[in-house]
């Protein structure tokens, strides 16, 4: 496909969204005309959407492992449930050796219930289980450790450092966190996001709720299970990576533009992220999130954010400046590289006690 022809489906895309479900077949017809593949293009554009919205809301009210305390997983014994998401569920647990508890651990959990025999979701597990054992040898000190993968018939599961502290989710306040200690949590997670870049590894699903304050205040940067691998075409004579194009991966409200149209996606989609993640941590507001899914897509598609000194006007134009390059539709008008975010953070934090 063409430049200009790609532009065209985007746009029309983009367009797309802010429509009522029922209105598209017209609208497509009027936008088309007798072009019939530019009409193919975007409705496959379009389901592609409408199916990750939908797959949210599936999910909203997490898998359900049937894992109670005391039962034993490979070795592990469970102590407690420490939290949940759409297709997995958190526990503390401790490793043993007949018997003997020897070390604390976080198992993410996933389970296939009677009606996953197949498909969809065994196939997302694979996937997760083998884009998380990309991550694996990370080792950064912002990044949880993954320790070990569990695939057994019924149950997978990730072994994960036990990080005692809060999510972000759940400390950022209405009106947003103290400005020095966003930034400083900002830049540690510049850093450890330029440790995965530097692998190959976009970890594609940044937001507040995978992203970890300890007790010491440090940040640690959890689940690279939505993670890519990039694989270099001077390395291998293609464009090979691990998810097929097209499939739309991530949390709707910290997507990139190029996520939510299920085109490629490189380092530049967790720099649009990290903007998000930035902002929330800055106002207390999550920058895109609407009412609805595909609301929500349409606004990082198309709308600009509320200015940042507008709803807090001790931020300086120059923080400022850099949420809003990280939140750049166009790929090519972000910083670089998370590692070029970090160092205009860093320079921010001049004067900060």
């Amino acid at each position: 496909m063409s430049p200009e022809r790609s532009q065209q489906v985007r746009e029309l895309f983009d367009l797309t969204l802010a429509l009522n479900p029922s209105g598209l077949q017209s609208f497509l017809a009027v936008a088309c005309g007798s072009d019939t593949e530019l009409c193919a293009e975007v409705e496959s554009m379009v389901a592609k959407a409408r199916e990750a919205a939908a797959s949210v809301d599936r999910s909203a009210a997490g898998a359900d492992c049937g894992i109670l305390p005391g039962t034993e997983i490979a070795g592990y014994r469970i102590v407690a449930k420490i939290g949940e998401g759409g297709v997995a569920q958190v526990f503390e647990a401790v490793r043993t050796i007949e018997g003997t508890a020897l070390e604390r651990i976080a198992l993410k959990v996933f389970r296939l219930g009677p009606q996953d025999g197949g498909g969809v979701q065994v196939d997302l597990r694979r996937r997760f289980l083998r884009e998380t054992r990309l991550t694996k040898e990370l080792r950064h000190p912002h990044i949880a450790r993954v320790l070990e993968v569990i695939d057994v018939p019924g149950l997978s599961a990730i072994v994960m450092e036990l990080i005692d502290g809060q999510l972000l989710s759940a400390i950022i306040p209405g009106g947003g966190m103290p400005i020095p200690i966003a930034v400083r949590a900002g830049i540690e997670v510049c850093g450890a996001l330029g440790s995965a870049h530097a692998r190959g590894i976009i970890h594609r699903d940044l937001k507040p709720a995978n992203v970890m304050i300890d007790k010491s205040g440090s940040v640690k940067v959890l689940d690279f299970g939505s993670a890519k691998q990039l694989v270099r075409a001077s390395q291998t004579g293609a464009d090979n990576t691990s998810t097929a194009q097209g499939m739309v991966i991530g949390t709707p409200a910290y997507m990139s533009p190029e996520q939510v149209r299920g085109e490629k996606v490189g380092p530049g989609t967790d720099v649009f992220s990290f903007g998000s993640l930035l902002y929330e941590m800055l106002t207390g507001i999550s920058p895109f999130k609407r009412k609805s899914m595909l609301a929500t897509m349409s606004a990082i598609l198309r709308e600009p954010v509320r200015p940042l000194r507008g709803l807090r006007a001790e931020i300086s134009t120059e923080l400022a400046e850099v949420v809003n390059r990280c939140l750049a539709k166009d790929p090519t008008e972000r910083f670089e590289s998370i590692v070029e975010a970090g160092l205009a953070l860093e320079a921010e934090t001049t004067g900060i006690p």
